[in-house]
């Protein structure tokens, strides 16, 4: 692969996407790296860079090809130094839009060193189960601004997520996350925030704690620029889907409301 690439991939590259591959009882492949650092020296317009299911241990970030401005990470593994605030040298100095999802050693420590990336404005964590909520405000406080912000499937409360946001980044204008634990008062955070433009709340099915029509819509009334409201998998049946999205589009009229009632998985082996 590496040959390949040295003889077809030329200098002006801008963006790749790169996949690895496991083995059952064995870890993901170790060729990635190897890749990596060649595109780093050959590749210097490259913005945009995917790696999935790759074993990142020995290439820590300030090894990754400095022009990035779009990095994601899937179902990839790293060390718990592979992102610490006392790197020698400032990583990836352009770097705007980072994904992580499913890389399971990504913690706390490591998410308040995203403050060393200082061009960050877009932040996605997806399946990253060693953030906590106290690992969330403290890195939160200490990151200069983002603009779009997307934690679900973690084990995070929606309901200190919003907290932190509400005390940090007033300038959102982008926010998607899971339901997990959100409540009325947790919701209330949101209101006036002044900059937001698309919310998106994830399921599964919710608690009764859950906020009702009522006061999602009280809140939305409060966002003066949210353009895009959608609540995914929250309803548990079509019928109130249907008449939560009746509602909410009646009333918001510069706002386009999607709601999609939550799906049991099928039992059926043919579907």
């Amino acid at each position: 692969m590496r040959h390949l690439f040295q003889r077809y991939v030329g200098s002006g590259l801008q963006s790749l996407s790169v996949a690895g591959y496991r083995i059952r009882g064995m870890r993901c492949t170790e060729s990635i790296p190897a890749l990596i650092k060649e595109v780093g020296k050959k590749c210097p317009h490259l913005t945009k860079l995917e790696i999935h299911v790759a074993y990142l241990r020995k290439l820590p970030i300030t090894k990754l090809p400095q022009s990035l401005r779009h990095l994601e990470l899937h179902s990839c593994e790293i060390s718990k130094k592979w992102l610490l605030k006392e790197c020698n040298m400032s990583p990836l100095p352009f770097l705007q839009h980072f994904v992580l999802d499913n890389v399971p050693a990504f913690n706390d420590k490591q998410l308040k060193a995203l403050s060393g990336l200082k061009a960050l404005c877009s932040l996605e964590l997806v399946n990253i189960p060693l953030v906590s909520d106290e690992g969330l405000m403290v890195a939160f406080s200490e990151v200069e601004v983002f603009c779009n912000l997307k934690l679900v499937n973690s084990s995070l409360s929606a309901d200190g997520l919003l907290r932190a946001v509400h005390q940090h980044f007033q300038k959102l204008q982008k926010l998607i996350i899971s339901v997990n634990g959100l409540t009325t008062k947790g919701l209330s955070q949101l209101e006036r925030m002044n900059s937001l433009q698309h919310l998106v709340l994830n399921g599964p099915p919710v608690s009764k704690d859950f906020p009702s029509t009522t006061h999602i819509l009280s809140v939305c009334l409060k966002m003066p620029r949210l353009q895009t409201l959608k609540l995914l998998d929250v309803c548990t049946a079509d019928q109130e889907s249907e008449d939560a999205k009746a509602h909410l589009q009646e009333m918001l009229l510069h706002c386009k409301v999607t709601i999609r009632s939550h799906q049991k998985p099928s039992t059926d082996w043919w579907k």
